[in-house]
């Protein structure tokens, strides 16, 4: 499945998701985070330094 965003959706994504991850403490769902990152070509939390803010 591929699904394509703008700017503005790709960053609220990211937001998103980096809230999630520090949220929760269930493992099933980091692992699932970890993996929609890797979809999003990211690694780790390197994905931080690529949120641009306006």
């Amino acid at each position: 499945m591929t699904v394509e965003l703008n700017d503005k959706g790709y960053i609220y994504l990211i937001q998103i998701l980096e809230e999630k991850y520090y949220s929760t403490t269930d493992i099933a769902e980091l692992k699932q985070i970890n993996e929609i990152y890797k979809a999003l070509k990211f690694k780790s939390e390197s994905w931080l330094s690529n949120i641009q803010t306006e």
